[in-house]
This record gives structure tokens, C-alpha cells and sequence, in this order.
């Protein structure tokens, strides 16, 4: 609900009321928005968090005032603690902050003036310094200050990049780390699992898994496949018609000011998840969503100017979305949209969170109890019929996928593609048969 506030409110300020109301609809009527808002873990949390982040910091920059900079570091610091891929924004907002003033730098490489460099010089480490105290205080806060300022070499980490870092640069190793030690120590872990996949199921792309030589790899044009397949057609419509938009009307357009900050932080996500090893669902990049919401709101930048018939193809497009939405209701998080035109074949593109996460559990016990001769793989991933209540419940026959019998049997997706299984174990199947 936050969220859809800051779509609407963004949008309203950029591009005004209609282009805000568009923006909305994209966000309420998401399958993929739904789909985990309705689940706890991190990952919505973050986008909220980084999404309002940026908001606030868009608006110190282009408004300044004490308001601003206040609500524009304590977010940060929030966000911070919302997901560690916000971590990710310190760059951002360097980027973002070079190009919010690039003709100013221009301008003093072509006429230097000392007394403005230094004033600019003066200004931006106060930013820098302001913005980590403040991220710092609130990190601090929120892990109870636990630990604080431990000295950097009496963490053991174990990502490569720290471990490195700790090794090399030994002049570290005495100076105490300002924030507590399960914060660094996170920052760590997550480092880790992208570099190397621990925790994580094996990567699974449109028949294929991603382990080489025994060892978890990632698919660069992964994401590229989750957001063709997994994002409504509609959605992808309206965004390139923004895009569209904003070339053809670029000299109305401030990119530099505002378009960027909605434009840039996705495109950063989006390459630094690609390059990571942490991709078992579109969940990874769910926080570029909002971003393109507010920005494909701009179709509606000159609404009352556009002919009748353009205005009716959009409305069609959020009537489109609408129904395409309803289609899954209620089983957002397996939503695939029309490039995949028959739905039980979406094992083939695309696995795990984005289609089995245990998340349809009640209604395969009521299919289960209603069905008793449907037959089961013995290490049903959302069903362990070997310690629980379950076993107890149930009286379905185990299928063996080397002494096959005749009859229905019901395969999780992931144990079926070798995700969760040996991927030889079910391979003739894969290969043989059609659910």
C-alpha cells in the first residue's frame, strides 16, 4: 500500500494526474507485485525501500531544503536495512549526482574557476559524509548497535571480495568497522551467494541447468527471459511506448533531471543481477518494477492533446492487463503471460520461485484427499511424507521413476527439471511425456 502511494505520487508530480492513475494500475494490477506482496520475505520490503529511497533523494536534488535532505538520508539508511541489494545505491547515487550536475561540470573543465571547484568539492564530500553518517546511525539502530565497531580483521568472511580486501590491504585490519558485525557479515554472505550460489537451487533457464563442471553458474540473458515471460504484455507495451515517447518528445523532456533517476537505477539492478548467480526467479529484480510503472506513466504526458483513438488503445491496454491478471487469480507467483500460450508447459522457460515455491500446497492436500490413487515421488518437496503429519494424512502410492507403473502421478516442477533431484533421475519423462 506504501508502494502504490509512491507509484501514484511520483507519477503525479512528473507527469500529472491521468499519467499517475496509469502508473497505479500497472502496480495494483502486476502479477508479480501481487504474487509476493502477499509473501513475507525481503524482497518487497527492498523494492519499497529502495524505491522510496531514490524518490527522496530525486527530490533533494531537484528541490533542495532542509525536508529534503533529512527524509532523503533516512530512507537511504532504511533501505539499507530492508534488503543488503541496497548496498547497490551508493553507486547509484554518485552516478545519478554526476549527471544532475553534468553541465555544471562541463562547464568548469572548459572555464576553470577555482573558487566555484572548490565551493562544488566543499559541497558534494559534505553530501558524501552526511549520507553515511546517517545510514550509519540508522543501520546502527536497527541491529541494536550490536557488536559496533569491530576491527575488520577479526571478521572471518566468505565472499572472495572481503576476503581479498582483508588480505590485501593489512593496513585495514586494526580500524574498527562503524557498523554492527551481523550487518558486515551479511553484506558479506549475500557477496557470497552471488559469487559462488550457496543457499541457492541451481540456476534453470528454458531446458537447461545452470552448473558447470559441478559448480552453480548463471545465465546473463536469464532475467532478460524472466521479464519477456513473466511481465503482462500489456505492461511491456505501455513501457515502450514511454520509451517512444520520451525520444519523440525529448525536447520537453528534463532526462537529465528527472527521467534518469526513474531510468538508471533499474538498468544498474537489472546488470549487476544478470552478472550474479542469484537467479531462481524474477522476484531478483523486482525492484526495478516501480521505476518503469512512474516512467510508463509519461504516455499520458499530453493525454488531452492525443486523438481519441490513441487514448482508447491505452485504456484497452489496462482492460488487456486487467484480464490477463484475472486469469491467474489467485495463482499470481506462477503467472506467465500470453508468449506462453499453454500454461502447463511453463516448466519449460522457467522454474522455482518463479513457478513452484511451495506455494499451492493447500490445494494439492485437497486434490491428495480427494484422489487417493494419484501417485507421488517420495521426496515431494512441499510434502515430506517421511517426518510429518503428512505421511499420516495421505495413503497416495509412491511412484518410482525406475519400476514406472501406470497412472497418474504428481511431480513437483523443480524435482522434474533437477533442481531439487538428480536431473537424470526424471529425464525420460521430461523428454517422453506431456503433463
Amino acid at each position: 500500500m506504501i508502494l502504490a502511494v509512491y507509484v501514484f505520487l511520483w507519477s503525479r508530480q512528473l507527469y500529472g494526474i491521468n499519467a499517475a492513475f496509469i502508473a497505479l494500475s500497472l502496480y495494483v494490477l502486476d502479477p508479480n507485485i501481487i504474487a509476493h506482496a502477499r509473501i513475507v520475505h525481503q524482497n518487497i520490503f527492498g523494492t519499497t525501500a529502495i524505491f522510496i529511497a531514490t524518490y527522496y533523494f530525486w527530490r533533494f536534488l531537484n528541490f533542495g531544503g532542509r525536508k529534503n535532505a533529512v527524509l532523503s538520508t533516512i530512507t537511504f539508511g532504511i533501505a539499507q536495512i530492508s534488503r543488503y541489494t541496497a548496498i547497490y545505491l551508493l553507486p547509484i547515487y554518485l552516478i545519478l549526482t554526476f549527471a544532475f550536475y553534468r553541465k555544471t561540470i562541463i562547464n568548469l573543465v572548459k572555464k576553470p574557476n577555482l573558487k566555484s571547484f572548490y565551493k562544488i568539492i566543499q559541497r558534494f564530500i559534505l553530501g558524501i559524509i552526511t549520507f553515511a553518517l546517517a545510514a550509519i546511525i540508522v543501520v546502527n539502530l536497527g541491529f541494536s548497535f550490536e557488536k559496533t565497531f569491530t576491527k575488520f580483521g577479526n571478521y572471518q568472511f566468505a565472499s572472495e571480495s572481503l576476503t581479498s580486501l582483508q588480505t590485501d590491504a593489512k593496513f585495514l585490519k586494526n580500524i574498527p568497522v562503524p557498523v554492527p558485525y551481523a550487518y558486515l557479515k551479511g553484506l558479506d554472505m549475500g557477496k557470497y551467494k552471488q559469487e559462488t550460489g550457496f543457499g541457492n537451487l541451481p540456476t534453470y533457464l528454458m531446458g537447461e541447468l545452470g552448473l558447470k563442471n559441478g559448480e552453480m553458474t548463471g545465465f546473463k540473458e536469464y532475467f532478460i527471459i524472466a521479464f519477456l515471460y513473466k511481465v503482462p504484455i500489456a505492461t511491456q507495451i505501455i513501457f515502450w511506448m514511454a520509451i517512444v515517447s520520451l525520444c519523440r518528445y525529448r525536447h520537453h523532456t528534463n532526462f537529465w533531471r528527472n527521467e534518469v533517476f526513474l531510468l538508471f537505477p533499474p538498468l544498474f539492478f537489472f546488470t549487476a543481477m544478470s552478472f550474479s548467480t542469484a537467479q531462481i526467479g524474477i522476484r531478483y529484480i523486482l525492484m526495478i518494477f516501480p521505476f518503469l510503472f512512474v516512467f510508463s506513466g509519461r504516455i499520458a504526458l499530453f493525454w488531452n492533446a492525443f486523438k481519441h483513438r490513441y487514448r482508447i488503445f491505452v485504456l484497452g491496454l489496462i482492460a488487456y492487463l486487467l484480464v490477463s491478471n484475472l486469469s491467474y487469480y489467485p495463482h499470481y507467483l506462477s503467472y506467465f503471460n500470453e508468449l506462453l500460450p499453454d500454461r502447463k508447459m511453463a516448466y519449460t522457460i522457467l522454474a522455482d520461485s518463479n513457478l513452484d515455491w511451495g506455494q499451492n500446497r493447500f490445494y494439492l492436500k485437497h486434490y491428495l484427499a480427494n484422489h487417493p490413487q494419484t501417485m507421488l515421488t517420495p521426496t515431494w518437496p512441499w510434502l515430506d511424507l517421511s517426518k510429518n503429519q503428512d505421511s499420516r494424512q495421505f495413503s497416495n502410492p509412491i511412484f518410482d521413476p525406475q519400476q514406472p507403473q501406470p497412472g497418474l502421478v504428481i511431480i513437483g516442477s523443480n524435482e522434474l527439471l533437477g533442481i531439487t533431484a538428480n536431473p537424470q533421475k526424471y529425464q525420460w519423462i521430461r523428454e517422453k511425456l506431456k503433463p
